[in-house]
This record gives structure tokens, sequence and C-alpha cells, in this order.
């Protein structure tokens, strides 16, 4: 409610509180996750909303994340700006920034890493997850994409199987 579905707030404040939350998971968070635990491998994961936060943070700091299980990921935020755009919404959207991105730091973490995309045929972001799922291979970013056959896959059922599978 801070950020992406504060209806309330204007989308320039949605994206600079998201670009703050962003800030302290990396800056504070992960450190303190490193203290704690000091294997390498540290993961994003999310379902729907969160599948979009998983991409996104996994993608934009592959030095960090080591991989990324997008269950059912939304990715299309545009809804939450209602035309606003700036260069903080740019770098905050996987399918808009991915398309141009030529820098060769990424790419050779890209390729270290472990990304997976998982939704179901009849989930209302399946055309999400596939449009993600081109832009990553058309870059050649390595990843794994599957289609789950079941019904109702928009739901926890479907994502706690699919936690199981791919964690």
């Amino acid at each position: 409610m801070e950020s992406w579905y504060n209806r309330q707030a204007p989308p320039r404040w949605r994206i600079a509180r998201h670009v703050q939350y962003e800030d302290y998971l990396i800056n504070e968070v992960a450190p303190l996750v490193r203290l704690k635990n000091h294997d390498p491998h540290m993961v994003a994961l999310g379902c729907s909303f969160g599948g979009y936060h998983a991409v996104n943070i996994a993608l934009r700091h592959p030095d960090i994340f080591s991989g990324m299980l997008s269950m059912s990921g939304a990715f299309d935020l545009t809804n939450f700006l209602h035309g606003y755009y700036d260069q903080d919404c740019y770098f905050n959207l996987p399918t808009h920034y991915l398309p141009n991105l030529s820098d060769p730091w990424y790419f050779d973490h890209y390729r270290h890493n472990t990304y997976v995309l998982a939704t179901g045929w009849d989930d209302q972001c399946l055309g999400q997850n596939q449009d993600l799922d081109r832009i990553l291979s058309n870059r050649g970013i390595p990843h794994k994409f599957y289609i789950w056959d079941s019904y109702n896959a928009h739901d926890w059922p479907t994502w706690q199987r699919m936690v199981q599978e791919y964690l």
C-alpha cells in the first residue's frame, strides 16, 4: 500500500516509493541476510505481483540475486501509472528495459544465474509471462519457462506446488 497499490498517491510518488523500497532491500535486508547466512546463493521469488518483484530485483541486481522464481508473475504495470512514465518507470519495468539492455556486465551475471518463470495455461498473466519469456530468449538470457496444465493456476494451491517443484 506504500507504492504501486496506493491509489490515493500520484504515479510519480508510487514509483519513488518503489525505488526507496528496493534501496532498503538491497542496502539493508540483503546485507543482513548475508551476515546471517553465508551461502552465496540468494533467490528472489514471488507469485502474481510478487512475481514481478522477484523478476525485477533479480534482473536489476544479478550480482546479489543468483536466481529468481516467478510464479504467475504480473509484468504489465502500466495500469498503475495512468500514463505517467519517466526513467524510474522505465528501469523498473523489465519488459521495457530488457529489450534495450546492452551492458555486458549484466549479461555476464545472467549467464551464471538461474531464472524460472512458471504460470498456468489458464492464468490471467499467461500472456505477460509469454512476453517476458520471448524477451529473455531474444536477449540470450538463460531461463526456464513452464506452463502448468492445471485449472485455476493463478492461486495458492498451484503456487505451493510450483515452489516444491522449482525451489
